[in-house]
């Protein structure tokens, strides 16, 4: 699963492959296109379908990495 950051009012749900439903716990729906920031705690459904991964270290820094298992 994954939790949304900034929004407190969006609750991920059980996630499907690469399908992440969303439960909106009051007010409206986000528009359709919105970018929502998720920290996902288990990546190993999705990481190879990317070039490269940003890592956030807890100090605040940031890198982008490549991704050896792209594709595979």
């Amino acid at each position: 699963c994954a939790f949304v950051l900034g929004d407190a009012m969006l609750h991920a749900l059980a996630p499907s492959e690469e399908h992440l439903p969303l439960r909106v716990a009051a007010g409206p729906l986000p528009p359709r296109g919105s970018l929502v920031s998720l920290v996902p705690r288990h990546v190993c459904p999705t990481v190879n379908l990317a070039e490269v991964a940003l890592l956030c270290e807890d100090s605040g820094a940031t890198r982008v990495v490549s991704v050896a298992a792209r594709a595979h």
